[in-house]
């Protein structure tokens, strides 16, 4: 005879069995889903934010990007540049390990002076790859080199020099009691693609400070340093001086040149007619000579 105790715990023990059994299904079921990637159908690609370029010099940069989206699993981060837009030639490494909200960066070298540069931000994690938008960069010019007189007089003083490195445009400033501070500092003399400057309407015996920047134009990048000389105008050389004629002996009378000749053309005349005479007279008696013999 079976007591009621024992049919009560037999039933338990088996609610226990077949609750044991589903858990196990359950887990096989969710061990297999792992192994063939089923998981990972809530996993989408991120999305990133392409941030302007900081710390720009003549050759380096550093590019900057965030993770406005992981797409639900840790993402890695790099950058794409180049000179043309849309055209990226370079590319940093994959590198990093990023969630949402993260910002990243990467410092980017050998770059050319003056030169506009494109780039954006990528993400990519187990689902794909995601692009932040293009933006741009300017590197900076090289200063001028060779500054240097070609001439100077009391109230000019002509300059020349070699652009920068990069450079499209060169910027002279001039000031006295000394060198501008900045490009602001003073007088423009000179701002265009030259390489050469006449600066004139100086005042004489006056030194004059000059310096000069490059520029790049499209972001008006300009160069960190700069060339600077001084020049010292001359003395203005004093005006001619005329002296009048002077007369010698009182009085200057006006000469009549045909009275004055007149004697001598007359006496030519007499000799030129006497001389004609004789040459006849030697010619008759020569002839006379002849006929006697």
């Amino acid at each position: 005879m079976i007591r009621p105790e024992n049919n009560k715990r037999g039933r338990l023990l088996r609610r226990l069995a077949v609750i044991s059994a589903l858990a196990c299904l359950l887990l096989t079921a969710g061990s297999a889903a792992a192994d063939t990637g089923f998981t990972q159908s809530h996993i989408v690609s991120p999305t990133a934010l392409t941030s302007p370029a900081t710390q720009v010099e003549e050759t380096t940069a550093t590019l900057n990007g965030a993770v406005t989206g992981d797409g639900g699993a840790v993402c890695q981060y790099r950058f794409n540049y180049g000179t043309a837009s849309g055209n990226y030639t370079f590319n940093t490494a994959w590198t990093g390990s990023l969630t949402t909200g993260r910002t990243f960066s990467a410092n980017v070298t050998g770059l050319a002076r003056g030169t506009k540069y494109y780039f954006r931000a990528q993400l990519k994690n187990c689902a794909g790859t995601g692009s932040g938008a293009e933006l741009n960069f300017l590197t900076k010019p090289e200063a001028p080199a060779s500054l240097h007189t070609t001439a100077v007089t009391d109230t000019r003083i002509d300059l020349a020099w070699l652009k920068g490195a990069g450079a499209q445009k060169t910027l002279v400033v001039r000031k006295t009691g000394g060198f501008p501070s900045n490009r602001n500092d003073g007088v423009s003399v000179y701002f265009d693609t030259g390489m050469s400057v006449p600066d004139t309407g100086l005042t004489p015996q006056t030194t004059y400070y000059y310096r000069a920047w490059s520029e790049v134009s499209g972001s008006e990048q300009w160069s960190d340093g700069y060339a600077e000389l001084s020049a010292t105008t001359g003395l203005t050389p004093p005006p001619p001086t005329t002296t009048p004629p002077v007369a010698v002996g009182g009085k200057v009378y006006p000469v009549n040149k045909a009275q004055v000749l007149a004697p001598w053309l007359i006496a030519c005349s007499v000799l030129m007619l006497m001389a004609g005479c004789y040459i006849v007279k030697i010619t008759l008696m020569h002839k006379g000579k002849s006929r006697g013999g």
